[in-house]
C-alpha cells in the first residue's frame, strides 16, 4: 500500500481509513512524505513500525531509487519489524481467552 503523506491526507478520514484497512489485510505500507506533515496520534501508531520516504527532501533520482527498492522490499516481506510490531503479531496469536486473562492481569 502505498500512502502518499501530505497536510490533507494526514487529516482525511479517507486516508486514515484505507491505513487501517491495509493494516488488518496484512498489507506493508511505504508511507511517502510529499511535503512536511504532522502526523496525527493514530497515524503515529499506525505508521511507527514502518520507514517513510522523504520525497520532499530528496533529488529525482534519489526518490526513484528508494521508492523502487522500498516497494521491492515490502513486496517481499522484508519491511523492517520494530518491537511493537513484533508485539502485536504476538498478540494476534493468542486465543482470546489467554488474551483477555492478559488484560485483567497485566502480564
Amino acid at each position: 500500500f502505498l500512502f502518499f503523506l501530505s497536510p490533507r491526507s494526514v487529516g482525511s478520514r479517507h486516508c486514515l481509513d484505507e491505513v487501517h484497512f491495509a493494516l488488518e489485510c496484512d498489507r506493508p505500507i511505504v508511507p511517502v512524505e510529499l511535503a512536511p506533515v504532522t502526523l496525527t496520534p493514530g497515524l503515529r501508531l499506525s505508521l511507527g513500525a514502518t520507514h517513510r520516504l522523504f520525497m520532499h527532501l530528496m533529488e529525482p533520482a534519489e526518490f526513484r531509487r528508494k521508492l523502487l527498492r522500498g516497494l521491492q522490499d515490502a513486496m517481499q516481506g522484508n519491511v523492517a519489524k520494530h518491537a511493537v510490531v513484533a508485539r502485536a503479531a504476538e498478540v494476534r496469536r493468542l486465543p482470546r481467552l489467554e488474551l483477555a486473562r492478559r488484560r485483567v492481569c497485566g502480564g
